[in-house]
């Protein structure tokens, strides 16, 4: 029986991380001036190298003897470990800019 969850579930809760990202950052994207294609820039940048990072560190855990995850919850993590990134980026550049 596995303890971690299945992978949908991380999903649902980047969804949900990503629409209260958006709901935040509505009122400034609608606005689509020098400053939100800056933090839309800048944004995907930082997310990529920490994208980059999460597969270096799950490619090190599936690679061990004793796989703790199957291939559907790595993708599932992966892609919820993306989805959470880039929008809370954008939100952190948000403040910041």
């Amino acid at each position: 029986m596995h303890v971690f969850p299945k992978g949908h579930e991380l999903l649902l809760l980047a969804v949900a991380i990503m629409s209260f990202c958006l709901a935040y950052l509505s009122p400034q994207f609608q606005q689509n001036d020098e400053r939100i294609k800056k933090i839309k820039e800048k944004g995907m940048f930082y997310s990529y190298f920490f994208i980059i990072g999460y597969m270096f560190i799950l490619m090190i855990i599936v690679q061990g003897n004793e796989t703790f995850f199957n291939a559907y919850q790595v993708i599932c993590i992966l892609a919820s470990l993306t989805i959470m990134t880039v929008f809370l980026s954008f939100v952190i550049l948000a403040k910041r800019y």
